[in-house]
């Protein structure tokens, strides 16, 4: 069989300097100009390379098919968007079983590592990472870790850097050379917008330090739970540092050293994780349904009644209960009683809605009375805390008791009293 991987132009092939045999490359440039890409043979299982067009995707020609992917470069947004297209083309491509990444990058934007990652998590079919004569660092090692294995080509390829970093620059002195006045004039409620450039303009950095920081900790996070047995005994790969493909292979940073013809077979007797985490429900943000998934391809005979409450019982595990999923069986049969008796099918909709609408009340009423309880309970909880001597209905805040003006005042008005003038004739009963 023929693998055809359009890697090089006449352009290119002429514009660089190469390690190759004179006679090799007479001949690898006669057949780039009569075909216009290099035909190798392997004796392998159909792979498919998918890199002829970056705006084109041809569907592999053979079932079974290993599709390449290369990932070369600094990773950024735009070319992280394209990568991922390139993903979903793949993942809808029937012919295609498996995913080989050709890596070698040395990181980039974090949120076009995350996007990167995202879509080869969410593939349904093993991946691997073959890092091809360079390096899988910072980002790119992110990316090479959300494949099922990774495997360097040789043993001075470069592994790690596990960090994040951010630039600040102060251009304020060179603009005052030139005459140049800048200032950045922020909005009264916008107190905290940039908070971390402007208190790096008064020489505070530790906003900026805090957030790079806590990007750092979900990157190593994230290295931890696909890379589950790592070798942190002699060599910490959480500092940042740069690792040779034979210390990262040490650690457990990778998996193998190897050409790319054994990444292919790697990948092809690849069925589980080999080092790394089985992929998580929830990665980045995505959730993965595996039951539901599980209905690709099959036919709606096909379909059990047992598959389908195992597909809704794990959307109600993942929180969704709006929905639920009915087979097509069960779909035709409502439809088919829906025009055999409209009437009682409304009948029965609205009785439906009546004990939702019941059942909702009741909830209400229950809740209602369970507060109330709760408030009786509490209530008799601090009566309860007091002992027999004491009273329970103290004297009101706003009482005080009488002043020596009030005293004076009460004795006055009493003996101005009709009948208590009358005692004053009555010395007797004075005595």
């Amino acid at each position: 069989m023929q693998l055809k991987q359009h890697t090089l132009d006449i352009t290119a092939f002429a514009a660089q300097n190469w390690l190759i045999d004179s006679e090799l490359r007479d001949l690898m440039f006669m057949q780039l100009a009569r075909e216009g890409r290099i035909v190798l043979s392997l004796d392998e299982t159909p792979v498919h390379y998918t890199d002829y067009n970056w705006a084109y995707y041809s569907e592999a020609p053979k079932k079974n098919s290993t599709a390449v992917l290369t990932i070369s470069g600094v990773i950024y947004d735009y070319y992280a968007q394209y990568v991922c297209m390139k993903l979903q083309a793949i993942a809808a491509d029937k012919n295609v079983s498996r995913v080989l990444v050709k890596l070698n990058s040395p990181g980039g934007s974090a949120d076009a590592g995350y996007r990167i990652s995202d879509a080869l998590m969410n593939l349904s079919i093993p991946t691997w990472c073959h890092i091809d004569f360079g390096q899988a660092s910072s980002a790119g090692y992110m990316i090479a870790c959300s494949c099922d294995g990774i495997s360097a080509s040789r043993a001075n390829d470069r592994v790690g850097s596990i960090g994040t970093y951010v630039q600040y620059q102060d251009w304020s002195k060179y603009y005052a050379q030139l005459g140049i006045v800048s200032k950045n004039i922020y909005a009264e409620q916008s107190t905290e917008k940039n908070i971390e450039g402007r208190e790096a303009e008064k020489g505070n950095f530790k906003p900026l330090t805090d957030y790079v920081s806590q990007e750092a900790s979900a990157f190593i996070d994230y290295v931890k739970s696909r890379r589950t047995t790592l070798n942190t005994s002699k060599m910490d790969p959480f500092k940042g540092k740069v690792f040779s493909a034979t210390d990262a292979q040490a650690i457990g940073l990778i998996d193998s050293i190897n050409d790319l013809k054994t990444a292919v077979q790697l990948l092809n007797s690849t069925t589980t994780k080999t080092n790394a985490t089985p992929r998580t429900t929830m990665i980045f943000g995505y959730v993965k349904a595996e039951k539901l998934l599980a209905f690709k391809g099959i036919e709606a005979s096909a379909l059990t009644t047992e598959m389908v409450k195992s597909a809704n019982e794990e959307l109600a595990a993942l929180g969704i209960n709006a929905v639920a999923l009915i087979s097509q069986a069960e779909f035709t049969a409502m439809m088919e009683a829906n025009q055999a008796d409209p009437e009682a099918l409304t009948k029965a909709q609205a009785e439906v809605t009546r004990l939702t609408t019941a059942l909702n009340a009741a909830q209400t009423s229950v809740g209602n009375l369970t507060t109330e309880r709760d408030q009786w309970k509490t209530k008799a909880e601090e009566y309860g805390a007091k002992n027999g001597a004491e009273k329970t209905n103290g004297a009101k805040a706003e009482e005080k008791a009488p002043d020596a003006d009030d005293a004076d005042d009460t004795a006055t008005i009493l003996a101005g009293l009709e009948h208590n003038k009358q005692l004053v004739d009555m010395p007797w009963l004075n005595k």
